[in-house]
């Protein structure tokens, strides 16, 4: 009850406000691992007590943590204005911010490029984060999709090409996250599955199993997985 920092994703967040208050000793909330769609935005800041910050924040393991965080409840007073203005404009999920000290984040549309050019404000791409918490790559070389593809020296420094989709926006400069650029998805609590891998690991791991196809299912609360086998002839 006498927590001050609390850190969940916003499908955990919501599962908290359904259980009751939160503790008013609250100083600081932070949402991470998935989008925050306004309406859940909205919901938790009503809930927070009134001196507390919120925060979204993304970041991946191969970076060190959070790279980038935007102020939620500065977004929801700004997105209250630009829907009274001009409903059109409005944008249905939080933005995840600007750079934290010592990250460099930018959007390319060329991520096969060595250079990895950032792309046009409000053009979508994939996202690089370098700077000095980027790992030199995985353990035992190629595995989690690809040291090689996947880390890269940059004129930032060491960057990673995260996969993940998303725009700059051309007024604020903030990081709007729109997908991803592969098959990785996340599941309730931020972990990431590769499907690619997943089919994998039926195929050769599994005893009469020819071919398989792994999908997700709709959340119910939380994203269920699939994977359908074709047995062997």
């Amino acid at each position: 009850a006498g927590a001050t920092v609390l850190t969940a994703t916003p499908s955990a967040w919501t599962g908290l406000l359904a259980s009751g208050a939160l503790p008013p000793s609250l100083r600081l909330a932070i949402a991470s691992g998935e989008p925050l769609p306004g309406q859940a935005a909205a919901s938790i800041a009503a809930a927070l007590p009134g001196s507390a910050a919120f925060l979204n924040v993304y970041g991946l393991t191969e970076a060190a943590g959070d790279s980038t965080s935007a102020d939620v409840r500065a977004w929801l007073r700004g997105a209250a204005a630009a829907a009274a203005s001009s409903p059109a404009s409005s944008s249905s999920s939080a933005p995840v911010g600007w750079p934290v000290a010592g990250a460099v984040v930018w959007v390319t549309a060329q991520p096969a490029d060595p250079a990895l050019p950032p792309a046009a404000d409000g053009q979508e791409g994939v996202v690089v984060i370098a700077g000095p918490g980027v790992a030199a790559g995985y353990a035992g070389g190629e595995g989690g999709g690809g040291s090689a593809t996947r880390f890269v020296d940059s004129l930032a420094g060491r960057a990673v090409i995260t996969g993940d989709l998303g725009r700059l926006d051309p007024a604020t400069g903030a990081l709007h996250l729109s997908g991803r650029a592969d098959r990785v998805v996340k599941g309730a609590g931020g972990g990431r599955v590769c499907l690619d891998a997943v089919e994998a690991a039926a195929t050769t791991s599994c005893p009469g199993v020819a071919a398989a196809a792994a999908v997700t299912l709709p959340p119910a609360p939380s994203l269920g997985l699939a994977v359908v086998g074709v047995p062997c002839l």
